[in-house]
């Protein structure tokens, strides 16, 4: 505490930022200031801080502290030295997963559409932010309005090399693998895709519906049907983007929402007047941070990575050193950016129903998520405790493998935050490199795969430990993994008694860590977590291949009746649950449905 007060006599009276360590070295708080010495100060001389600003000086052995030039400078170095250190008194964004993009590689010879949660500054267009199934539903009805391929096939190089698939014969793709459509008009077709992804809509209804008449006079009523539902489809998607400005124009709508300890914000996407997506955000903050403050720092970390700043941001609170996050903003989208409370008018309705949401979703997770948190503490604080860990560990992961005699084989990946599971964190892997039933290189595998996104925020951060499911053999390979990517997280298998529960977790080198009852429920619980989404995931691969092949492998029904049976159907389940009177009912002919209901059946 000596080395203490005399740093704190040397402190200026500059903007700049400090970090607070613990006994260990480890960076527990990273703040910024105006005026250092004032600041850091008040954490040691107020007799007024919290309890839970007191629990932290309680624990600081030692500061160190930035000078910058301007406030602006301190706000940026705070935002960099949170993300690379992540405190564990600092806010914590909770629901760190990176929202879905659309991404259309206009840059590739030949075109793709696809589904992706990062951006990269790789020359392809990004649509979006979307939120819930939007972006997967948009990419659906792309692909049924414009018939581009769902396959991973690449081209140039694999067209010639194949038949086209069912999709071709039943109309849902344009089958360039086959060279049945030219690479101008290739092109032309995703010209067409990135003007609908903008909103252009009007053009394409337009040729549909023409399309739709000329089908009608000439008595293809079926054909005629197609292009009606690709209508009804694009119109089913406009509805779920209704105007909201008239006139246009991009805007982030962001609303919060405290209670003291946690906050919930709402961020409202607005591009060319329509609202194409929204998120959530839930942070808790440990010390005594003003909702102000807290919000300051949220803008400052929700724009630090961003891909695109509007002109405005429209915010239902005034943000601690808003004309330096405005000049921040500004620097980084090269343009002036304004944040605006408005009192009147359509901003004041959107800002509104920001923050009814906000308040409705913290009123939810409060009265949820902090009910299991506060349940599940001491048994976090037992298993931290035992595994020696200074204070209660914030993100645990878990894995384990799936496979059937080695086909399929999958991972899966668990995250407990703060002692409660947290799905949307949870990830998936398909085995790659990895033939055959091997658990321990399936192991080293995944944990590789994991390493390698770091603090991707697809992923969120990095944990503070990782379990295995599994004994000894399972913990080395995950430790394998480890020192390959060149990362430190401490690693312990789950070890199961004869009732298959996890009673003690082991270390790499062999040593038994046994665990007290609190412990050991939280970790059971977790183990039988992730085996139980890891299952769920391989099942839905085998289910998936052997729909897929189940009609490629009956001789006699060729792409003609297969279509006939996926349009009457809708699925090989429900092809394979059909009598054989319903299977000739839909033209392919008693023999034909004989041959199928046999197949199915026998």
């Amino acid at each position: 505490m000596n080395n203490i007060k005399e740093k704190l006599k040397n402190l200026p009276l500059l903007p700049g930022v400090y970090i607070m360590k613990s006994a260990d070295g480890e960076v527990i708080y990273v703040g910024k200031s105006k005026l250092l010495k004032n600041r850091v100060s008040q954490y040691f001389h107020s007799n007024k801080v919290s309890g839970k600003v007191r629990a932290m000086v309680d624990n600081i052995a030692d500061f160190e502290y930035i000078v910058t030039a301007t406030e602006t400078e301190a706000l940026v170095l705070e935002c960099n030295l949170i993300k690379k250190y992540k405190p564990f008194y600092n806010i914590l964004l909770k629901d760190s997963k990176q929202y879905p993009y659309i991404k259309v590689s206009v840059q590739n010879e030949y075109p793709k559409i696809s589904f992706v949660r990062k951006i990269a500054n790789d020359g392809a267009k990004y649509y979006g932010p979307y939120t819930g199934g939007s972006a997967r539903e948009t990419i659906d009805v792309v692909r049924k309005v414009f018939k581009v391929p769902s396959c991973n096939r690449v081209f140039p190089r694999d067209i010639g090399k194949d038949r086209p698939c069912l999709n071709y014969h039943i109309n849902n793709c344009s089958a360039p693998c086959s060279g049945r459509i030219s690479k101008e008009e290739y092109k032309e077709v995703f010209r067409n895709i990135c003007e609908f992804l903008d909103g252009k809509t009007g053009e394409i209804e337009r040729q549909l519906k023409a399309e739709m008449k000329i089908y009608s006079e000439n008595l293809e009523f079926e054909k005629a049907a197609q292009v009606r539902d690709k209508l009804t489809s694009i119109a089913a998607l406009k509805e779920k983007q209704n105007i909201i400005i008239p006139g246009g124009g991009d805007r982030d709508v962001i609303a919060a929402a405290f209670d003291g300890s946690n906050a919930d914000l709402q961020v409202f996407n607005i591009r060319g007047g329509k609202l194409i997506g929204r998120k959530e955000v839930h942070i808790s903050y440990l010390l005594s941070e003003t909702p102000q403050e807290v919000f300051a720092k949220f803008l400052v970390q929700y724009y630090m990575d961003a891909e695109f700043i509007p002109a405005e941001i429209l915010i239902n609170t005034e943000p601690d050193d808003k004309e330096s996050i405005m000049e921040f903003l500004a620097e980084k989208a090269g343009k002036k950016v304004e944040l605006r409370v408005p009192q009147r008018g359509p901003g004041r309705d959107l800002i509104k129903m920001a923050a009814d949401n906000a308040v409705r979703s913290l009123d939810e997770r409060t009265g949820l998520f902090a009910k299991k948190e506060e349940e599940n503490r001491p048994a976090l604080e037992e298993l931290s405790s035992a595994l020696g860990f200074s204070m209660p560990i914030r993100r645990i992961e878990a894995y384990d493998i799936s496979n059937t005699a080695g086909h399929n084989s999958v991972g899966a990946m668990a995250v407990l935050l703060n002692g409660v599971p947290e799905s949307s964190l949870y990830r998936f892997f398909k085995i790659k490199t990895v033939v055959g039933a091997n658990d321990y290189a399936s192991i080293t595998e995944v944990i590789e795969r994991r390493l390698k996104h770091g603090d991707d925020e697809g992923f969120g951060s990095l944990p503070g430990v990782i379990f295995v499911d599994g004994g000894l053999g399972h913990c080395n390979a995950a430790l394998a993994a480890m020192e390959a990517a060149g990362k430190r997280v401490p690693v312990f298998g789950m070890v199961k008694d004869n009732f298959h529960k996890t009673r003690a977790l082991i270390t790499p080198d062999g040593e038994i860590i046994e665990l007290s009852d609190k412990a050991f429920s939280l970790v059971a619980s977790l183990q039988e977590e992730v085996h139980r989404i890891a299952i769920s995931y391989h099942r839905k691969l085998e289910n998936k291949e052997m729909s897929r092949s189940a009609l490629d492998e009956i001789s006699g029904i060729g792409p003609k009746k297969k279509r006939m049976l996926l349009r009457a159907f809708g699925s090989v389940k429900n092809i394979k649950s059909a009598s054989v009177s319903d299977l000739a009912a839909c033209g392919i002919g008693v023999k034909s449905a004989e041959i199928v209901y046999k197949y199915f059946n026998e």
